[in-house]
């Protein structure tokens, strides 16, 4: 019986680095689109 696990990845920032956390969501576009973290700000 295989588990599928899935990566999920939660972003705590403060609103004067919200620059910093959308370049962060950018660099990890390419993982996201292949369903592999769930990413929640």
């Amino acid at each position: 019986m295989s588990k599928e696990l899935k990566l999920r990845v939660f972003i705590s920032y403060n609103h004067l680095d919200d620059h910093y956390a959308k370049e962060f969501i950018k660099h990890i576009a390419p993982l996201k689109s292949k369903q592999l973290p769930a990413v929640s700000r």
